[in-house]
């Protein structure tokens, strides 16, 4: 079986910047997977370049929370369950940042 896949997400971390390819919304929950999973890998790996081992941990937790639409409640749900909390600066980039981030319906 050959599968092929591409990348919709990108993060040059030199420039600090997110590249995000323009999604077809034809697919419905597939798409919503993807760009999740797209997503919170480019991120994870983004931010935690220097501590590979943690990178798949933070993926999993932000493809989650952007499958909810970082709905506070769900976020807030899915750190207690790890022992984890969000400080003011990440509610803050949460509700400003990746608002404009999901695909559009």
């Amino acid at each position: 079986m050959t599968v092929q896949a591409s990348r919709i997400i990108q993060w040059e971390r030199e420039n600090s910047k997110l590249f995000i390819q323009k999604i077809d919304r034809s697919s419905g929950q597939k798409t919503d997977i993807e760009f999740a999973t797209y997503f919170s890998e480019a991120i994870s790996e983004g931010l935690l370049f220097e501590r590979a081992d943690q990178i798949a941990a933070l993926a999993e937790l932000i493809k989650l929370g952007c499958l909810f639409d970082f709905d506070a409640a769900a976020v807030g749900f899915l750190l207690k369950s790890k022992n984890l909390q969000l400080f003011a600066e990440d509610e803050e980039l949460m509700s400003s940042a990746f608002s404009s981030l999901k695909p559009e319906m």
